[in-house]
């Protein structure tokens, strides 16, 4: 993972891809108008919102193992040691969850 603008706009390494190695996330960004009323937000960058990539996490940690990974994959996702990993990398760890090729 890395940040391009820090609390909008993040990479993601596609996992097995070599043809398209990674995924962008922009969340919704937005700013004072300068020129219109106090208070008034006009967006800058359009994107989605912390509320739906949450939706998509629960739907996919409430499907079976089995359906979200191919058979081996499932015990190295979920092992107590990756998601400490990640959770490490995403508080200012090493960049990348894998390593680029």
């Amino acid at each position: 993972m890395k940040v391009l603008r820090p609390g909008h706009r993040y990479e993601l390494d596609n996992f097995e891809s070599d043809k398209i190695p990674i995924q962008i996330i922009q969340f919704i960004e937005k700013e004072q108008d300068p020129h219109g009323p106090t208070g008034q937000l006009v967006t800058i960058n359009n994107g989605t919102t912390n509320e739906d990539v949450l939706r998509v996490l629960i739907d996919r940690m409430q499907k079976p193992a089995g359906e979200i990974t191919v058979s081996g994959e499932r015990d190295r996702y979920y092992e107590a040691g990756r998601v400490s990993d990640v959770a490490g990398k995403a508080n200012g760890g090493p960049e990348s969850t894998r390593s680029r090729r």
